[in-house]
């Protein structure tokens, strides 16, 4: 076999294993261990599924039994390199944490009573009687569930006004 073409299968080979190895990260999906795990903020154990979110960095995996208590948590720290996750509370699937609309649901009862739940589309809000003019973004979510500070409250009413 000439250099040439063991070059080229090397090369073939490599980008086979980096084309794997990125699309296994691209799907990485978060691991909750129900009625086993604490949440990282409260440390209650988290218990359901609809609420619960997990965020990963590069020292680990965190979770959370309420999205209130991600969303502070994310207020604490710099998420830049974090991928955040949390489960639609539609069909329970996991999304992307600043892919998905945040809103509280006044029937709900979460593990914290914040009420916070995330949803895929803004079809979704309407099966929690939810208006879609209360959804949030990751950004306002962030805003809300944070301290109460001037920044909060200004970003509040931007948003009703």
């Amino acid at each position: 076999m000439s250099a040439g073409r063991r070059w080229r299968g090397a090369t073939v080979a490599l980008a086979l294993v980096l084309g794997v190895g990125c699309a296994q990260d691209t799907d990485l999906r978060p691991e909750i261990r129900y009625g086993e795990h604490e949440c990282d903020r409260c440390r209650m154990i988290v218990s359901e599924e609809r609420t619960a979110a997990v965020a990963l960095l590069e020292g680990g995996a965190y979770r959370f039994d309420d999205l209130a208590c991600l969303g502070r948590w994310a207020n604490e720290r710099d998420l830049a390199q974090a991928r955040v996750w949390v489960h639609d509370a539609v069909d329970l699937t996991w999304l992307p944490a600043d892919q998905a609309l945040y809103a509280q649901a006044p029937r709900v009862v979460t593990p914290m009573g914040s009420g916070w739940l995330a949803f895929s589309d803004a079809e979704g809000l309407g099966v929690f009687d939810v208006a879609p003019r209360e959804a949030l973004e990751w950004s306002g979510f962030r805003v809300e569930t944070g301290e109460d500070d001037g920044a909060a409250r200004a970003w509040r009413a931007r948003r009703d006004s």
